[in-house]
């Protein structure tokens, strides 16, 4: 339905033919499933080789947030000068999660991916994670929920960023969670 709708919008509007737009569309759906897989592989090179001497921190949110430097001011170049690996959520394989055995009402591929990558970090000794939202934001609300309940009492860091969250503010937590992670070890 969506190529039908938009190869006879595209042909209204800019006078393309459908059969261009639809060939379009295939190339780029096959740019997109090509580079999905490289970020995939990438991942499982970055997870087979997780080095001994940094912490290994999933980043999960919403990509617009963690993915904007503006955004999540500078986190992962924070992470990196604290000895910190940060690692992106698309790097885990999320897939290899059924998260809809527990959470069949979850339909948002946003919250679907941070549930499954939650659960990852939770199983995975090597993998800590860091939970970016918004604060006041609905999503957030229930998600965090889930999160909690999937890292099953594994320490994580939750950060709410808004229009004003600052940049001491972000390493002192940081600092903290990395702190925090070292005595839990000591327990563990």
């Amino acid at each position: 339905v969506l190529k039908k709708e938009l190869s006879g919008f595209i042909n209204k509007k800019f006078n393309i033919s459908k059969s261009k737009v639809l060939k379009a569309i295939k190339i780029a759906d096959e740019v997109q499933d090509t580079f999905e897989k490289a970020v995939r592989k990438k991942g499982e090179e970055v997870l087979s080789n997780l080095p001994e001497n940094k912490e290994a921190i999933v980043i999960i949110g919403r990509p617009y947030n963690t993915n904007d430097p503006e955004l999540n001011l500078n986190m992962v170049e924070k992470l990196i000068s604290l000895n910190v690996l940060p690692i992106p959520i698309d790097f885990l394989p999320l897939q290899t999660e059924n998260i809809f055995k527990d959470y069949n009402m979850m339909y948002w591929p946003n919250g679907q991916k941070m549930i499954s990558a939650a659960r990852i970090a939770a199983k995975t000794d090597r993998l800590h994670l860091v939970y970016m939202g918004n604060f006041r934001c609905g999503p957030d609300s229930f998600i965090s929920h889930y999160v909690r309940e999937e890292m099953r009492g594994k320490p994580y860091l939750q950060i709410e960023v808004d229009e004003h969250s600052a940049d001491a503010g972000m390493i002192t937590r940081y600092e903290a969670f990395l702190d925090s992670l070292k005595g839990y070890k000591k327990v563990k």
